[in-house]
Formats: structure tokens, C-alpha cells, sequence
């Protein structure tokens, strides 16, 4: 089976519920499952993306997500204009049909701070409302589970440093880097 986008799929078993989570956080509400409309990409099989591409869309066609969880403080906008200006733009945002921000509400509020004009989209027409509500949480919280290889970290900072690049752009405070040394 096939979904949209041309990817093969298999349905996801139904959860029995007596193995359903406990309520915990979600405060006696149980996750609902659509377990009939769920689908999943199979192992070994290559994911098609043909119908994602990139294209331009004007600032003043994008629409942050109203309900974004995620926030960005002046100082991180600065940083992340300052990559934009050093790297030029390399993740496109995520964005619905209409123009409504799923990924990249920070990259939006940098291209504003840089008066920019238009900026590189991937539109997702493919997704529900729910999966679009969902994927805006975990584009950022899924980023947030990787750790760090401290001793590759520390190498590739010292020599960075050594030839002369400017480390603020990278995103680290200088006693993060000086806390790396100590290691």
C-alpha cells in the first residue's frame, strides 16, 4: 500500500486497551488512536519524497502557528540571522498549504530581522490537522533527545577557533566552550 506521497506503507496495529498507557500527564485523558487512518513507512523500503520540493513563498504570506509552544528569544533570532547571514539559508520551513508555519518559527522571525522578502518553503499539503499540530511540537522536541559527542565537540571547536572562525555562530556561550576544555 501506498500513502500520498507515494511512500509504502503498512497500517499500524490496533493498541489493545489493556496495554494503553496510563494517564499520567495527559490528566486521565487517554490518546485517542486512529488506528485505521495510521499508517507507517516499512522497514527496507526507501521513502519516496517526489511531491516535496522547495520553493520561495514572500514573508508576508506566512503565518506563525498560533498555538507554537516553542518561543525564541531575541538574543537566539540574533543567532540564528547571524547564520543566516554567515551560511546563507539552508532548512527551508515547514509550511500548510495556506502559508501557516509548522517548522521554523524562529527562521521566520530571523528573515524579518534581516528585511528579507521571500524565504525557501517545503510545503506539506500531505498532512491532517492533528499531524500538523503534532509535527509542529515534535520538529522541536525530537532535536532536543540528541546528545553530544564531547570529545569530537571540543576537537572540532578548538580547531575551529584555531583558523580563525568566529564562534558565535555557532550557537554555544563561551563557558559552554570553557566547561568542553575542562573535560
Amino acid at each position: 500500500m501506498a500513502d500520498a506521497l507515494g511512500c509504502a506503507v503498512e497500517p499500524v496495529a490496533r493498541v489493545d486497551a489493556a496495554r494503553r498507557p496510563s494517564p499520567g500527564l495527559l490528566g486521565g485523558v487517554r490518546p485517542r488512536r486512529l488506528s485505521r487512518h495510521k499508517f507507517r513507512v516499512e522497514k527496507g523500503k526507501r521513502m519516496k519524497t517526489k511531491g516535496l520540493k522547495v520553493e520561495m513563498r514572500a514573508l508576508e504570506a506566512l503565518v506563525p502557528y498560533a498555538r507554537n509552544a516553542r518561543t525564541h528569544s531575541a538574543a537566539q533570532v540574533a543567532q540564528i540571522a547571524a547564520s543566516v547571514r554567515e551560511f546563507v539559508w539552508t532548512n527551508p520551513l515547514l509550511v500548510a498549504a495556506d502559508g501557516t508555519v509548522i517548522a521554523g518559527h524562529g527562521r521566520l522571525l530571523a528573515a524579518r530581522q534581516l528585511e528579507m522578502q521571500e524565504v525557501p518553503c517545503i510545503v506539506l499539503d500531505h498532512l491532517t490537522e492533528s499531524q500538523r499540530r503534532a509535527l509542529v511540537i515534535a520538529d522541536n522536541r525530537l532535536a532536543l533527545s540528541a546528545g553530544w559527542d564531547e570529545d569530537m565537540l571540543r576537537i572540532e571547536l578548538e580547531e575551529l577557533g584555531e583558523i580563525g572562525f568566529d564562534l558565535d555562530l555557532i550557537g554555544f556561550t563561551d563557558e559552554e566552550i570553557l566547561a568542553l576544555g575542562d573535560g
